[in-house]
């Protein structure tokens, strides 16, 4: 199982953090009366969109850990909660994983989706 590295913030900004948990649902029109809803699965999904910091230096560890390690964000990989703080296992969702925008002269901001199966 693929690790987020020591070497990137090990903690998510609270500044631009959301949190929606994602309970997907099953319908069935019945003969008659309102549809019957179930749930789809067993597994609580929760997305996050999370935000850090990265300086010139952290960059390509963020960038090749992504592009290369988890092939594009197809892998899971192993990241501290940023609730809890324990440890889980998610994975970056979306054709594009990130977005880096750029700070200052010497610091980039890395916004991602992580998809985090929460059983």
């Amino acid at each position: 199982m693929l690790v987020w590295p020591a070497t990137l913030p090990q903690f998510v900004r609270r500044d631009d953090f959301s949190f929606e948990p994602f309970r997907p649902k099953i319908s069935f029109e019945p003969d008659e009366g309102l549809p019957i809803e179930r749930r789809n699965g067993s597994v609580d999904i929760d997305d996050m969109t999370c935000s850090v910091f990265l300086t010139l230096a952290q960059l390509p560890i963020f960038r090749s850990f992504v592009d290369v390690d988890l092939d594009g964000g197809v892998y899971e990989f192993q990241f501290r909660h940023p609730l809890t703080g324990d440890t889980c296992v998610g994975k970056m969702e979306g054709d594009r994983p990130y977005r880096l925008t750029p700070v200052s002269g010497v610091e980039f901001l890395a916004t991602f989706l992580l998809r985090v199966n929460t059983l």
